[in-house]
């Protein structure tokens, strides 16, 4: 569910991105403020301090449908976290039994941006006279603007994934490429899930991190069972590195939006994003075997994959 993942990948969030920013400003900066002295520090905070301040300048004052929109975001990802809180409850246990999904906070809040007002609907209106002419309101939302800025192409990236992952479970590709793995078994299991998470985080720098992610989910399973190993013990580390995307232009949009711009070159952002790739692993492997393993017990292997162990072994 939502809350136990961010048990895990919460805390390894903030370990990695305090990292990351040490590592960014030792690259980009040089450690050019330690060197020049407290004068040039100054100037080039104040320089970044002030155009800070002029770009908030230039988003005026927050709007009734920014506020809106905020607000609902929050309450989506509070309804996300608290929809099933394991042995807590959660509000999915008001609703029978599989009525209630996590799409369901999406499209209740889907569709409450398509009936919210984008403005108040009294404002700038004198009630009292009647001459005063109504304003027209629209929502929050409309189709039209939803068909021109949706992305429909992510269907297509997310639905094709989801289809390849399909056909390599069904098809026993996934259970043949898990077998072939096997010949890591005389090695440790934490050098095998050293060996599988920089593969991953190497293959995700070419590829998109769904397709790696929906492709390799069900090879992991498979490869953990024939090693009798609790599934999640590979797969949570597994999904976690398919956004390690940290060298190429073409790993993932974001990196492709810097890269646009026109400043940073390949070279650059193979440098740094090398040492991150490098580095990322081994704290994931900690998270692993720390807080991870005491709450999801990574090193036992849970009743539900226990049963299909042998049913596993015996078709490899």
């Amino acid at each position: 569910t939502f809350s136990t993942w961010m048990v895990f990948a919460l805390p390894l969030s903030l370990l990695l991105l305090g990292v990351m920013w040490l590592w960014t400003v030792t690259v980009v900066l040089r450690c050019n403020c330690c060197l020049r002295g407290s004068k040039f520090k100054n100037e080039y905070v104040e320089k970044v301090n002030e155009m800070i301040r002029e770009e908030y300048r230039k988003l005026g004052p927050v709007t009734y449908a920014q506020a809106v929109v905020v607000v609902s975001f929050l309450l989506m990802l509070l309804a996300w976290v608290t929809r099933d809180l394991g042995e807590a409850g959660g509000w999915r246990h008001l609703f029978p039994g599989g009525y209630v999904t996590d799409s369901t906070p999406c499209i209740l809040f889907a569709v409450l941006m398509f009936t919210l007002p984008s403005s108040l609907p009294w404002s700038g209106i004198v009630r009292c006279h009647r001459t005063a002419p109504y304003r027209k309101i629209t929502p929050l939302l409309t189709w039209k603007r939803l068909e021109q800025k949706m992305p429909w192409s992510l269907f297509l990236l997310l639905g094709g994934g989801f289809a390849m992952a399909k056909a390599a479970t069904d098809s026993g590709l996934s259970a043949w490429i898990g077998s072939q793995l096997l010949v890591f078994r005389d090695l440790n299991h934490w050098v095998i899930l050293l060996i599988i998470c920089y593969i991953i985080t190497f293959l995700t720098e070419v590829t998109s991190n769904t397709a790696i992610a929906t492709l390799m989910m069900p090879i992991l399973s498979q490869m953990a069972t024939g090693l009798q190993l609790n599934p999640l013990f590979l797969m949570f580390p597994g999904a976690i590195t398919t956004s390690f995307a940290f060298m190429l232009p073409v790993a993932t949009p974001p990196n492709a939006i810097v890269f646009s711009y026109g400043i940073v070159k390949v070279v650059d952002m193979v440098i740094s994003g090398l040492f991150l790739n490098l580095i990322s692993v081994p704290i994931l492997l900690f998270a692993t075997a720390t807080w991870g393993n005491a709450f999801f017990k990574f090193d036992q292997m849970p009743p539900e994959f226990a049963s299909n162990v042998t049913s596993v072994l015996s078709k490899i």
